[in-house]
C-alpha cells in the first residue's frame, strides 16, 4: 500500500473532530519533542498516531528497568537502548507514514536553536530544570510555540503553551535569579537551579506526597516519583496544545495561564472538588514553582 494511501486510512476515525483540512495541517506538521521519557515519550506516542508529518526526539538517555512503570517507549526488551532509537522503533510500528528523526544528545546552550529550528512547535518532556530554561530560551529565539509541563508527586501536574511573545520559562515561575544570565557564562547557577527541586519536594511532602519518599529522595536514595496516572494526563494536554496550534486553533493555556490538574483534587488552588482546571496565577504574572 502506497505511504500517502495508508495514511488516510490509518486518519479516518479523526474526521469528526478534525476536519480533512485539518489534517492535512497536521500532515505536514513538524513536532520537536525534548525528552523523551514519560511526558514526551506520551507525546511521542499520541502525536505518531495523530498522524504528526515529521517528529524530531532529542534525548541523551538510556532505557532502564525503572523506566518501565511509566514510561510507554520503555519496554524490557529495550533495556541499554538510547531513549530516542527505541522510540523511532515503537512509533515506525505505531505508524509507519510519520518522519522520525532521532538525536541522541543533550540539548545545550550551544545547540539548542539548531536542534529545534524549523519546527512548528515543540514540546519539553524533561525533568531538568536547567534543560527547560535552555529549551524555552532557543523556542523564544526562533519565535517557535512551545508547549511546557511540569508537576510533583504525587498527581499534580502543570501545562502551559508559552507563545513567543509570552514569559520567559523562568518568568513564568518566578526563578528571578535566572532573569537575563545565562548558564555558560554563570556555570554557578546550574547547581542553584537544580537545588529548586528539593524545594519543590518538600512543598509536595506538606501537602500529599509520602514524608518517607521525601527523605530518600533528600539523600538521593530514590527518584522523582511519578506514575502513569499523573503522567499521561499531562501528555494529552500538551498533545491538545500543540494540536491546537497546528490546526490554526486557539491553545486553550497560553501562558501565563496553564491547565492545573491534581487527582487528589485542587484545594491549594480554590478548587477543592476539581481534578482539573485552567487557571491564570492570581498575581495575573507568574506561578510559585514549588507548587509544582
Amino acid at each position: 500500500m502506497k505511504n500517502n494511501e495508508l495514511y488516510w486510512q490509518i486518519a479516518q476515525r479523526s474526521f469528526g473532530v478534525y476536519s480533512k483540512e485539518e489534517q492535512k495541517k497536521i500532515k505536514n506538521s513538524k513536532i520537536a519533542i525534548v525528552g523523551v521519557g514519560c511526558d514526551g515519550g506520551m507525546d511521542a506516542y499520541i502525536l505518531a498516531r495523530m498522524g504528526i508529518g515529521k517528529l524530531k526526539l532529542i534525548d541523551f538517555d538510556i532505557n532502564e528497568i525503572s523506566n518501565m512503570n511509566r514510561q510507554p517507549m520503555a519496554t524490557y526488551s529495550t533495556e541499554g537502548i538510547p531513549k530516542v532509537y527505541a522510540a523511532k522503533s515503537i512509533i515506525k510500528d505505531l505508524n509507519p507514514t510519520v518522519e522520525v528523526e532521532t538525536i541522541d544528545a543533550k540539548l545545550t546552550e550551544e545547540n539548542a536553536k539548531e536542534l529545534l529550528k524549523g519546527y512548528t512547535v515543540v514540546i519539553q518532556g524533561m525533568d531538568s530544570m536547567v534543560g527547560r530554561i535552555i529549551f524555552h530560551r532557543a523556542a523564544k529565539k526562533l519565535g517557535i510555540p512551545a508547549v511546557t509541563m511540569t508537576g510533583q508527586p504525587p498527581f499534580r501536574s502543570f501545562v502551559s503553551t508559552i507563545m513567543p511573545n509570552g514569559p520567559a520559562y523562568e518568568e513564568l515561575f518566578g526563578i528571578d535569579f535566572m532573569v537575563g544570565k545565562t548558564f555558560t557564562e554563570n556555570p554557578d547557577l546550574e547547581e542553584q537551579v537544580n537545588n529548586l527541586k528539593y524545594e519543590r519536594a518538600e512543598h509536595t511532602a506538606k501537602s500529599n506526597a509520602s514524608k518517607v519518599w521525601l527523605e530518600k529522595y533528600k539523600k538521593g536514595k530514590i527518584g522523582w516519583g511519578i506514575t502513569p496516572e499523573r503522567a499521561y494526563l499531562t501528555s494529552v494536554f500538551q498533545s491538545h496544545e500543540a494540536l491546537a496550534i497546528i490546526t490554526c486553533r486557539k491553545p486553550k493555556a497560553i501562558a501565563p495561564r496553564a491547565y492545573i490538574s491534581d487527582l487528589n483534587g485542587l484545594a491549594e488552588f480554590a478548587h477543592p472538588e476539581s481534578l482539573v482546571t485552567i487557571l491564570n496565577p492570581l498575581n495575573g504574572k507568574n506561578w510559585d514553582y514549588r507548587m509544582f
